[in-house]
């Protein structure tokens, strides 16, 4: 599955909506449960940050659970820190509605 979205500078596609609690499929990646927990121990950063998505780059894209907003954050700039979150919408609402099928697969 793979829309474009688009904020200012930032355009990212989003690969795959994670499932919330149960696995689907043969699909190997976790559920956002999972990855929450995952992250939630690697990083007191990532506890504010609920995953969704992921981008192809298997970056997460997350909901802040504290100050709202939809965040991407870039797992491969090394040591996770504030440089690598960045908001891409300003509510899950705005996300969802900036949502393109141009880009779909299928």
């Amino acid at each position: 599955m793979s829309k474009a979205l688009t904020r200012e500078d930032i355009e990212t596609e989003v690969y795959v909506f994670l499932p919330l609690k149960h696995r689907y499929c043969d699909i190997p990646i976790g559920t956002a449960e999972e990855k929450y927990l995952l992250f939630k121990g690697k990083s007191p950063l990532m506890a504010s940050y609920f995953p969704f998505a992921n981008d192809y780059g298997a970056n997460p894209i997350c909901v802040n659970l504290k100050g709202g907003g939809v965040y991407i954050i870039y797992m491969d700039l090394g040591e996770l820190e504030d440089r690598c979150f960045r908001r891409i919408a300003e509510s899950f609402l705005e996300f969802v509605e900036s949502l393109s099928e141009d880009s779909m697969d299928g």
